[in-house]
């Protein structure tokens, strides 16, 4: 893990930062106030890792012996020089300011050492200065490097000195390197590498997706493309390959994963890095910054939404904070007039007593680390404060039958201003006033909407204090059935045997107390028993058909005497009244025939044979039959 030190100053116009041995890392972040003019940074012996984001007016960096790497990350124009010393040094410039009266010199040492540049991030007009110096070790050695990347472009080069070491060299209409004791030049297409924003700015808290785009300009397909995310300078926090000549990389952080980077205080402005390597190990450098915005702590507020008047009330409270800075004060607001009361800075639960019923809106106020003098988040916290709504009762639950009156009542404490009753339930507490209002008639409450059999609500409003506090209160009104009336009767008497159609039954003059019955959606039903015997023919002892008036079946009509007929009608919610009507079957005597006799003219003392045909519409039994010959002889059969 990384190891901070703080060192404060004043009136100290140079600052130098040194290593003993060992391989560090070391990152020149933020440049000191601008009363220092110069500052030194030796990277001491060992192999080390100096990343540079800032500048002083002057800065120098010493590598020291060792095979170190410097990479130059800011565009601050201001004067640098790095020097190397023994061991294989790597410079990479990765971004440079446009000044181009700053200057940059880079000095090798006495070893092989490469020089890493992006010849199109130097401006027109300015002069990047490299001496690679002479290198050591055995005849062997191939030297110092220089790496000059075209981005595909054409080069201007003029060298100077008896070996061709030295020269001046630029990308077409960019800047110039002028380099010194360089052995071994190279101007092929480099990889090109860009992130899509010089920025990318984020809230504290959120992620960020990160776009680079990747050129290598030549015949060579793929590579591997590794962030620099932690300021370790080791690219080693994402990485990814590719098998193109051109590529987009898109890599997504979340706030965790960039918390574990140390990205993770909204005051700050972070660096970050991408290299990119080509299947010829050539590499480049891009660099881009996270500025991470800060989010004010959220407060929180718990309690009830009521108190009591003259009662003990408690909230608790206190912040969520995505970088964990610390509350420095508390101050509350009662809203009583008083304004905001210093609360300790430790404390978590406040109470308080309200002395008036009324809506209250409690506000919290905190101020942390960050916001110093400003409010660094409010939160409000609304309280109604009334009189204990469990003193106020109900006369109800009521029960009335279906054309019944309805008394309604309520228990109150103290003196409301205003009891209004919701009958019909709607919104509205209009249908009757007072604590035990007027008697509610059924022609009133089926106007109210209350017209048939059933369970409705009532309710009641009291209010208090100029409407601060409203209480409602309801219970049930339970109105029971009653059953519909009628008028049963039939057409008038019928003789025997007479067919299907020759007397009906008939329900008039259908009525019922509640409306809701009468409906066009809720009409009667009907139920029919010819005879009165328990068997209904249309209907059932428990349901009706929608007959209000039907034929007696011929079945019924086969014999003189009197037809009992019930009749049952029904309402929609199963009340039912049940009436009779008695029909007259009138006797009919029986008919005969006397044609046919033989034979048709009989001498005397001849026997003459008489058929007799007799018909009666009823079930009635033939039981004599009386024969006048027509002589004086009568016989009885």
């Amino acid at each position: 893990a990384a190891e901070s030190v703080i060192a404060e100053f004043t009136n100290i116009e140079e600052i130098t930062a040194s290593t003993a041995g060992g391989e560090d890392s070391l990152t020149f972040k933020h440049a000191p106030s601008a009363e220092v003019t110069k500052v030194t940074i030796n990277s001491g012996a060992s192999s080390d890792v100096v990343l540079i984001q800032d500048l002083s007016d002057t800065t120098v960096v010493n590598l020291g012996a060792g095979n170190d790497q410097v990479d130059l990350a800011t565009t601050t124009n201001e004067d640098i020089t790095i020097n190397g010393d023994d061991g294989e040094d790597v410079f990479n410039i990765i971004e440079i300011g446009d000044s181009t009266t700053t200057t940059i010199q880079l000095n090798g040492g006495l070893d092989n050492d490469s020089f890493n540049i992006p010849g199109k991030l130097i401006v027109p007009g300015k002069t990047l200065n490299v001496n690679g110096n002479s290198p050591g070790g055995p005849p062997s050695n191939n030297g110092d490097e220089l790496f000059l990347g075209t981005g595909g472009d054409t080069i201007t080069h003029t060298t100077s000195g008896t070996d061709g070491t030295d020269g001046l060299i630029n990308v077409n209409s960019y800047g110039t390197v002028d380099y010194l004791s360089i052995e071994n030049l190279s101007t092929d297409a480099a990889p090109s590498v860009s992130f899509s924003s010089s920025s990318y700015g984020i809230n504290e808290g959120q992620g960020v997706t990160l776009s680079i785009q990747i050129d290598l300009h030549g015949s060579l397909l793929g590579g591997t493309v590794d962030l620099e995310m932690d300021d370790d300078n080791l690219y080693n926090d994402g990485s990814a390959s590719f098998d193109s000549v051109t590529a987009t990389y898109t890599k997504t952080y979340t706030w965790s994963e960039l918390e574990g980077y140390g990205i993770d205080d909204g005051t700050l402005d972070y660096t970050i890095g991408v290299r990119v390597s080509n299947t010829a190990s050539r590499t480049s450098y891009a660099a881009s910054q996270i500025l991470v915005t800060n989010v004010a702590p959220v407060v929180s507020i718990t309690g009830t939404g009521s108190a009591l008047v003259n009662d003990e009330y408690t909230i608790d409270f206190g912040t969520t904070d995505i970088d964990a800075d610390s509350p420095t004060a508390w101050y509350v607001n009662w809203d009583e007039g008083a304004g905001f009361v210093k609360v300790g800075s430790g404390e978590t639960q406040i109470k308080h007593i309200y002395t008036a019923p009324g809506g209250y809106t409690i506000t919290m106020r905190v101020y942390d680390e960050d916001s110093g003098a400003s409010v660094a988040d409010d939160e409000t916290h609304a309280v109604s404060v009334s009189v204990d709504s469990s003193d106020l009762t109900h006369t109800g639950p009521y029960t009335i039958a279906e054309g019944g009156s309805l008394d309604l009542g309520v228990t109150v404490v103290s003196t409301p201003d205003s009891i209004g009753w919701n009958v019909d339930n709607d919104t509205d507490f209009d249908e009757a006033t007072g604590a035990t209002p007027a008697t509610l008639t059924w022609t009133q409450l089926q106007g109210f909407g209350i017209d048939d059999s059933g369970t409705y609500t009532i309710a009641v409003r009291v209010t208090y204090n100029a409407s601060s506090q409203v209480i409602d209160l309801s219970t049930t009104l339970t109105v029971t059935n009653i059953a519909p009336t009628a008028t049963f009767s039939n057409s008038g008497a019928v003789n025997e045997g007479s067919g299907s159609s020759a007397v009906s039954v008939s329900f008039t003059d259908q009525d019922d107390v509640a409306n809701g019955d009468e409906s066009p959606n809720a009409s009667f039903s009907y139920s029919y028993d010819f005879g009165d015997d328990g068997s209904f023919e249309y209907g059932t002892v428990d349901n009706g058909v929608s007959l209000t008036s039907v034929f007696v079946p011929n079945t019924f009509l086969t014999d003189d005497g009197t037809l009992t007929v019930r009749g049952i009608i029904f309402d929609k919610d199963g009340g039912s009244t049940e009436y009779t009507t008695d029909i007259t079957i009138n006797n009919v005597a029986p008919t005969i025939d006397l044609t046919g006799g033989t034979p048709a003219n009989p001498s005397e003392g001849q026997v003459f044979s008489l058929p007799i045909s007799v018909t009666d519409p009823g079930d009635d039994t033939i039981f004599e039959y009386k024969i006048d010959w027509g002589d004086g002889t009568v016989d009885l059969t």
